[in-house]
Order: C-alpha cells, then structure tokens, then sequence
C-alpha cells in the first residue's frame, strides 16, 4: 500500500507539474479538534471498567467520557493550477492527533470519607500526512471548496494517564510503539484519511491567504489489535481550520 501511494503520488506530481498554467507554494498551519470514533465494544469495555469500579467501591460514582483534544497540523503544500477554477495540491504535513478519556470520582466511600477524584488518559499520535487534494473555486469571491484523499505514516505516540485525589497523585506516560504486530505494536504504521474543506482565500500584500474549515475522517483502523478482534476498532476523526499563505513560483 505505501509503495503504491507513492507511486501514485510521484504520477500526479509529474503529471500536474506538466500541465499546469501556474504553481505556488506555500506554508501551511492550523489547529485541530481531534477525537476517534470507537465501535461498541470498546464503548462497552469503558463502560464496564466504571461499573465494576462502583460495584466494588459502594457509594462511590465513576463518571468517564471520551473529549476531543486540541492538536495541530503544520507543513507546506504545492498548489498546480490547471485553469482559473481547478487545481491540485500535494505537500507534506505534521498532522497532531488527540483524544482524552477524562475520570471523575466522586462521593462517599465506605470509611465515611468524602472523595472527589480525577484524572484520565491522554493519546497523542502523530502522523506524516501526504495529501492529493482537489481544489476548486467558486465564482469570483475567493471561496474554494478542497478535497481528496490524504495518505498518514505514523512518526510515533504515547498515551499518559493521570489521577489526583483518593490518596492518589500519579502521572506516568508510555510511547506508543508502531507496528502491525497484533500483540506488541499499538498504533498502525499506515493511516488512510478523506480531507474535505471549504476555503476563503484573502489578498494580504502581493500574496493571498487561503483559510480553510475542513474534517477529516479515517476509514482505516488505528489499532493493530483490530485484526485479531474485528469488532475492537477505533478511527481518527479531526475538524480544524488550515492556514495558507501562497507564493507564486511559476
């Protein structure tokens, strides 16, 4: 599959590169909202880790939830421009990507003793994202809509978990090892994603500024345990805004 991205992403390069009326740079940035959507066993399994938290500790409450987590994207793209309204873009991005499992403790224990707990895990993987994207303009305005396939090899990522209170006050943070192996490896080496965007283009001094509102759902599984036990998947889903400055370079 990667060699085949690669190919593939060599071909368009060349080809747009042949037959484009105008090619610009430029330096990309933005923030990210990132969270993964989860199949029902993995709900159920956190679900079950609070009951048999409560069912053991009486008159003590776990309440745990899944929170989007801020991330960040960063790099540069290549914009070919086949005509006035169509172009297409490849470059390379840093691609942050986070979610939060958040833990909240609360109550009487069976010592009389009021708790008030919380703490949580945190997973941060990072990718290096080749996208293709098509961009096309709408009218005369500056609005783009951009969109196509993004291609992420994962760098590396940690989760880390905390809890203060209940006579706790623990951190500890492990790296995420990258791998297919079902049983040692937690993130898969490969990422396969859908960018779709909505773009503003703006003229600040001789260049323009191109700011995009964009999700990007992945259809590939992030969790090598996934093949093993089909039915325990979880997958990135990001929202965020891009930021472009371009430069003209033909």
């Amino acid at each position: 599959m990667k060699t085949i991205s690669a190919s593939l992403l060599v071909f368009l390069a060349i080809s747009a590169g042949c037959f484009a009326q105008q090619i610009r740079i430029a330096p990309v940035l933005g923030p990210n909202a990132s969270t993964t959507l989860k199949s029902s066993y993995v709900k159920d399994e956190m679900k079950e880790t609070g009951d048999d938290f409560e069912a053991v500790n009486p008159g003590l409450d776990w309440v745990g939830r899944y929170v989007p987590s801020l991330g960040f994207l960063v790099g540069g793209l290549a914009d070919y421009s086949l005509n006035e309204t169509l172009s297409f873009q490849s470059g390379v991005l840093l691609h942050l990507r986070q979610e939060n499992y958040t833990i909240k403790i609360k109550g009487t224990d069976m010592y009389g003793d009021r708790v008030n707990a919380k703490g949580g895990f945190n997973y941060r993987i990072s990718y290096l994202e080749i996208p293709l994207w098509i961009r096309y303009a709408i009218g005369n305005n500056g609005l783009k809509l951009i969109g196509g396939p993004s291609f992420g090899f994962a760098l590396g990522g940690k989760v880390t978990a905390k809890l203060q209170g209940y006579g706790q006050d623990v951190k500890e943070s492990t790296k995420l090892a990258v791998g297919k192996d079902a049983f040692g490896s937690s993130v898969k080496p490969f990422d396969f994603g859908l960018n779709l965007g909505v773009g503003k283009e703006f003229q600040i001094g001789n260049n323009p500024l191109e700011l995009t509102v964009f999700v990007q759902p992945s259809f590939s599984k992030w969790n090598p345990s996934s093949a093993i036990s089909p039915d325990y998947w979880q997958r990135h889903f990001s929202t965020g805004i891009r930021a472009a400055y371009y430069f003209t370079i033909r």
